[in-house]
Order: C-alpha cells, then sequence, then structure tokens
C-alpha cells in the first residue's frame, strides 16, 4: 500500500488526471499516516515539475503547462556568432493541475494528522517552500495570475497550520527556505508575497526580490 501511494503520485506528476487525483484522494482519507510519510516525495515532484525542460507545445496544452519569462533576452556568443537566447530557470514554468492537486491531497488529510509535529519532520514543511518559491518566482516575472488560484488555496492550508499548531508555526515562519536563504524568513517571504498571516511590523521593502 506504501508504495502504491507512492506510485499514484509519481502518476498524477506525470499525467495529471481528476481519476488520478480522486483515487488518491480516496486512499488519503483511509490512510492519512501514509499518505503523510510521503510529504518528502510531494516536494520532489513539483520540484522536478518546476525545472526548466525544452517546450513541447502540443503535451503542455494538454497538461496544462503555464509558461512565464523574464521579457528580453540575453546574448551568448557561439562559434556561428552572436544569438539570442531566452533565459529560463527553476519556476519559470509549472503545471498548474500538479500544484493544486497535491493541496487537495493535503487537505484530504485531518488536522490532527498533517499539522502534528511528526508530519513536519516528514517533510511537510518541504512541500509548503516549494510553494512558496514557485508563487514568489511568478511574482517577479510578473505572473501573479499564473499563480492565483495556488495562492488561494495554500494561503488557506497556511492558515489553519497557524491555527491548529501555532508552536510550530511561529518556528517555521522564523526560518529560512532552502537554496534561497537570502531572501529572509519566511514569514517576510509570505508577506512580501501577499499571504497575509503573518504581518511583521517592520518588513523591508522587495525583501524577497533578490
Amino acid at each position: 500500500l506504501d508504495n502504491q501511494l507512492k506510485d499514484m503520485m509519481s502518476s498524477l506528476s506525470k499525467n495529471p488526471q481528476r481519476g488520478i487525483l480522486v483515487a488518491l484522494g480516496d486512499r488519503s482519507k483511509q490512510h492519512p499516516l501514509l499518505t503523510a510519510r510521503h510529504f518528502s516525495h510531494m516536494a520532489v515532484l513539483l520540484q522536478q515539475d518546476g525545472t526548466a525542460r525544452k517546450r513541447l507545445l502540443a503535451l503542455d496544452k494538454q497538461r496544462g503547462r503555464t509558461h512565464a519569462s523574464m521579457p528580453g533576452f540575453v546574448v551568448a556568443e557561439t562559434i556561428n556568432g552572436k544569438v539570442k537566447l531566452r533565459a529560463r530557470h527553476w519556476g519559470y514554468s509549472f503545471t498548474e493541475l500538479l500544484w493544486m492537486s497535491i493541496l487537495d491531497i493535503l487537505l484530504y488529510l485531518p488536522k490532527e494528522v498533517i499539522f502534528h509535529n511528526c508530519s513536519i519532520q516528514m517533510g511537510l514543511c518541504e512541500v509548503f517552500a516549494t510553494y512558496i518559491r514557485l508563487i514568489a518566482i511568478q511574482r517577479t516575472l510578473q505572473g501573479d495570475g499564473n499563480t492565483a488560484r495556488i495562492k488561494q488555496k495554500f494561503t488557506s492550508i497556511l492558515a489553519a497550520f497557524r491555527d491548529f499548531n501555532p508552536s510550530a508555526w511561529n518556528i517555521w515562519i522564523k526560518d529560512k527556505i532552502s537554496d534561497v536563504d537570502e531572501w529572509g524568513e519566511v514569514g517576510y517571504v509570505l508577506a512580501w508575497n501577499g499571504i497575509d498571516l503573518v504581518a511583521p511590523a517592520d518588513l523591508p521593502p522587495d525583501s524577497a526580490n533578490n
């Protein structure tokens, strides 16, 4: 059953479909503790989805993949002269249905399970950090609208986290996100992205825009 859950999550990441999500939802309701064991795997799947890749327009359209980019081009020197390239980094493109589906799976779990201290140690905050990175990067690309639905659902989950386990919440918002610790504490990054659950009194302007 443990491997089945993991395989279903991997299938969802490769081909997001309502049927797979419904099946995963049923399993998550029946076995919430087993699902919580796969938080780190969820984070890995999201990381992989946000990785820059060659655009296949037909497949991207079928999957509902969203793309954003910085304006302008980068000029590179080659043996054939100068060429214009468009820079693409992590978070520039993503599959909205997958990111929404992972949030739905989290919502299937009882609060006593998802926000328990053990669940946090099993990788829940890794999942949260990946969502924050995506939302922040899309904002820097002026793609706020691309993540509007994700952000709304994600915010509701964070609010439940804050209310259900305030001690763990207070520790987490003072932490920093791995790989982008220059953005500052989680609480500042949330506020910069318009997720007003912390509202630090002395939020520095553009604290996450680095």
